[in-house]
C-alpha cells in the first residue's frame, strides 16, 4: 500500500522492526517512575511521567478549544459529570518525547503491514489525515508513553476514530466518580488489564513496577466489511524478559531435524508453521513483544474476530503474573518471611479471567468466536491459566497469611518470655523480702540473729527449687503425650519460658 508524500511509506511486517524492534532514543530508555500508591482498576491514579520527558506545548487550546475537548466539554455542561476529570485534563497539554506509538495493518488479503513508527502527536495527526483505510480490514494503534497519555494524543485518535470519551477517562483514572457501572463494563467497546513486572532491586524487598494496558475495540461502521479498529495504551515503558516463543509449543524432533511448529498457532497464515529466526535474546517493552506475537497469528481469524487477535496480549498477562507469583513464593521461602506487599494479585487475575470468559467485551463477540476451533482452543487454554494463577495467588496469600500468624505469634512468645524472665526473677525476691521484713527478727549478724547471707540462700533455694519443679513437671508430660524422652535442653528451654 503505497503512502503519500506527507508520511513514510509503509513496509512490510516482515522486514519491520517487530522480530527487531526499534531500539528507543535515551530518553525512552530512561526507566519510568513507578506508580506510587496505585491502586486496583476501580480506582487507578494518574502516572506521574519523568519531568525531563515532558514540553509543554505552546499552541495548545491558546485560542479555543480543540473539537474532541470541545465536544467532551459540552457533554460535562450537559449533565455527564462523570467526564469532569477527562475535561479537566485536556485544559493543558504536555508533549512526551517518549511517546511511541506503532500501527499495523491486516489487509484485505490478509497479509500484516507495519507502518513506521510515530513519536510526536503531530505526526499521529498527519497519518491519520493522510492514511485511509483502504484496502484494510484491521488497523491497530498502539501507543505507549511513561505515565498518563498526553492531550494531543486523546485529541488526535479521539476527533478522527469517534471514540468513546470514556475510554479515555478509563484509562486516566479508572473507574473513578462510578464512570461504569458493572453492566456497562461488560458492554462498553473498552476494558484495561494490569501487569506485574519485576524491577531489578538490591534491597531485601522485591519491587515491582505495575504497568496498565488500555483496550479499545471499534468496529466498522460498515458491518458487511466486517473490519473494525484496535486502539492499545501502554502506560510504562518497562520492559520484560519473556519471550513470546515460550508461549507457543516448540517443535518436535523428527530424525536429527528439527520439525516445524507443532502447536495451535502453526495455522497461522503469515508464519506458515516456519521457524522464527535465531536471535540474540533482549529485554522489550510489552508493546513490542505483543507486536512480536503476530508472525504466530492467523491473519484471517484476527479480522474476523477481535478478541484472538488479542489473546496474545491476555497470554503475555499471564505470563507476567506467573513470573511475577513465582519470584515472590521464592522469595518468601528463602527469607522466611513475606518479602512484599505491594502486589495486589488476586483482584486484578480476576479481572483479567472475567474479560476473557466474555471475551472482552460483548461488542467484540463474533460468530466466528463460537464456531472456529482455533479460538475456541485458544479462549479455553487461557480461562485454564488464569483460573489456574487465581488458585495459586489464592495459595500463597494463604500461606503469607500463616506466615504472619506464625510471625505474630512468635513476638507474643518473645515478650512472653521476657515478661516470665522478670518474673522468675523478681518473685521470689519479693517473697523472701516480704518474708524476712515482717520484723520478728533482725539480720544484724550476731549470736542472736541470722546474718544476711541466708536471705540469698533462700533466695537461690526458692529458685532452684521452681526451676526444678518446671523441668520435671515438662519432662513427665511430654512422656505421657509424646511417649519420649525429652532432652534436658528441651525441658530446660520450657522451664526458662523460651519456648
Amino acid at each position: 500500500m503505497a503512502a503519500p508524500s506527507s508520511t513514510p511509506p509503509v513496509v512490510p511486517f516482515q522486514s519491520a522492526s517487530v522480530n527487531q524492534p526499534v531500539e528507543l532514543s535515551k530518553t525512552d530508555a530512561q526507566p519510568a517512575r513507578s506508580k506510587a500508591a496505585s491502586k486496583s482498576h476501580s480506582l487507578r491514579k494518574v502516572r506521574k511521567p519523568k519531568e525531563n520527558s515532558l514540553q509543554h506545548w505552546a499552541g495548545w487550546e491558546k485560542d479555543h478549544r480543540s473539537p474532541y475537548h470541545e465536544y467532551v466539554h459540552s457533554l460535562v455542561t450537559r449533565g455527564w459529570t462523570s467526564l469532569k476529570l477527562l475535561d479537566e485534563s485536556l485544559n493543558t497539554d504536555l508533549q512526551h518525547n517518549d511517546l511511541i506509538i506503532s500501527v499495523l495493518d491486516i489487509t484485505s488479503t490478509h497479509q500484516l503491514v507495519r507502518h513506521p513508527d510515530l513519536h510526536s502527536e503531530a505526526s499521529l495527526k498527519a497519518f491519520l489525515s493522510s492514511q485511509p483505510r483502504t484496502n484494510v480490514k484491521v488497523r491497530l494503534y498502539l501507543a505507549e508513553q511513561a505515565g498518563s497519555i498526553a492531550s494531543g494524543v486523546v485529541e488526535a485518535l479521539g476527533s478522527s476514530l469517534k471514540l468513546d470519551p470514556r475510554f479515555f477517562q478509563w484509562n486516566l483514572f479508572g473507574n473513578a466518580r462510578h464512570l461504569l457501572s458493572p453492566a456497562e463494563q461488560n458492554r462498553a467497546p473498552f476494558t484495561s488489564i494490569c501487569f506485574q513486572v519485576l524491577r531489578n532491586s538490591k534491597s531485601h524487598s522485591l519491587r515491582f513496577e505495575e504497568m496498565w494496558v488500555s483496550i479499545y475495540v471499534q468496529p466498522d461502521e460498515d458491518l458487511e466489511s466486517n473490519g473494525w479498529t484496535g486502539v492499545l495504551i501502554f502506560d510504562s515503558h518497562v520492559k520484560s524478559g519473556i519471550s513470546v516463543e515460550n508461549l507457543v509449543t516448540p517443535p518436535r524432533y523428527e530424525d536429527g531435524v528439527v520439525a516445524t511448529l507443532s502447536s495451535v498457532d502453526t495455522k497461522a497464515a503469515s508464519a506458515g508453521g516456519a521457524l522464527p529466526q535465531e536471535h540474540t535474546f533482549q529485554e522489550h517493552t510489552f508493546r513490542e513483544l505483543y507486536l512480536s506475537s503476530f508472525k504466530y497469528v492467523t491473519a484471517s481469524l484476527a479480522v474476523a474476530s477481535p478478541f484472538y487477535a488479542l489473546h496474545y496480549l491476555f497470554k503475555l498477562n499471564g505470563a507476567s503474573w506467573n513470573a511475577a507469583l513465582s519470584v515472590l513464593r521464592a522469595r518468601d521461602k528463602e527469607c522466611r518471611e513475606i518479602s512484599s506487599t505491594n502486589v495486589g494479585q488476586v483482584i486484578e487475575i480476576q479481572w483479567t479471567l472475567d474479560i476473557i470468559e466474555r471475551r472482552g467485551s460483548r461488542g467484540w463477540r463474533r460468530p466466528v468466536d463460537e464456531r472456529d476451533d482455533l479460538v475456541k482452543e485458544n479462549h479455553q487454554m487461557l480461562q485454564e491459566d488464569f483460573e489456574s494463577l487465581i488458585r495459586e495467588a489464592k495459595d500463597l496469600w494463604e500461606t503469607r497469611r500463616q506466615m504472619a500468624d506464625i510471625r505474630k505469634q512468635r513476638r507474643e512468645a518473645r515478650v512472653s518470655a521476657l515478661t516470665n524472665a522478670f518474673t522468675f526473677g523478681f518473685a521470689p525476691i519479693s517473697l523472701v523480702t516480704g518474708l524476712f521484713s515482717m520484723g520478728v527478727v533482725q539480720l544484724s549478724g550476731n549470736k542472736a540473729n541470722p546474718s544476711i547471707w541466708i536471705f540469698f540462700v533462700v533466695l537461690v533455694g526458692l529458685n532452684l527449687g521452681i526451676l526444678t519443679c518446671l523441668v520435671v513437671g515438662e519432662w513427665v508430660a511430654v512422656r505421657q503425650r509424646q511417649t519420649r524422652k525429652p532432652g534436658i535442653k528441651e525441658v530446660m528451654m520450657f522451664a526458662l519460658g523460651r519456648r
